[in-house]
């Protein structure tokens, strides 16, 4: 069944876990490398809502509904989206998981500096990837 309007939820522990892998394969190929662990969750949390707030921004068009809950165990984050054409069901799935790994890579930006520049450009990569998707909705428009 198509549908204009999508809800992405994302949970923080989603996000958590692809930094946790990411430092601690970061920390195995180069010595002196600081690990993050749970003990960070609390600046890391931060980094996430700087993150959300940066793309969130950049959809605005497109988002009826942004809500940040750090206090709760899941669907910490949920994103509602109102699309101009009928998406694919999918597609809520699609977008949680390109937020998700959107997020984690701004967070490895965030910690490990600016000067990394890998994360600076996954980032990039997975913030194109959603904002390819609303523009694909509005060139389904103009036909």
């Amino acid at each position: 069944m198509k549908k204009k309007n999508i809800n992405i939820t994302i949970n923080f522990d989603d996000v958590f876990d692809r930094v946790f892998a990411e430092s601690a394969r970061r920390a195995l190929a180069a010595s002196g490398v600081y690990v993050l662990t749970e003990d960070n969750a609390p600046l890391l949390v931060k980094y996430i809502e700087d993150g959300l707030a940066d793309v969130r921004t950049r959809m605005d068009g497109y988002v009826t509904l942004c809500s940040f809950n750090p206090n709760v165990d899941e669907r910490n984050i949920v994103l509602q989206l109102a699309l101009k054409h009928a998406a694919t069901p999918s597609l809520d799935n699609v977008m949680a998981d390109t937020l998700t790994q959107l997020l984690a890579n701004y967070v490895l930006l965030r910690f490990y500096g600016e000067s990394d520049t890998c994360y600076g450009i996954a980032w990039r990569k997975y913030r194109a990837q959603l904002l390819l998707v609303l523009a694909r909705d509005q060139a389904a428009i103009a036909q």
